[in-house]
């Protein structure tokens, strides 16, 4: 999934604002109202884009 961002922001030219991915359950390892369990490596890379 990172991969496929990164391919995306070179191919149309820079970072998008929002994302709405197809396929949550590659985000969310772990869905809770409270505590929801998030994908690591999504994570980070959100991070590291400032989001």
């Amino acid at each position: 999934m990172v991969a496929g961002f990164e391919a995306a922001w070179v191919f149309f030219g820079g970072v998008f604002a929002v994302v709405f991915p197809d396929k949550m359950k590659a985000i969310v390892v772990q869905a809770d109202a409270i505590d929801p369990r998030l994908n690591e490596a999504v994570r980070e890379h959100a991070q590291s884009r400032g989001s």
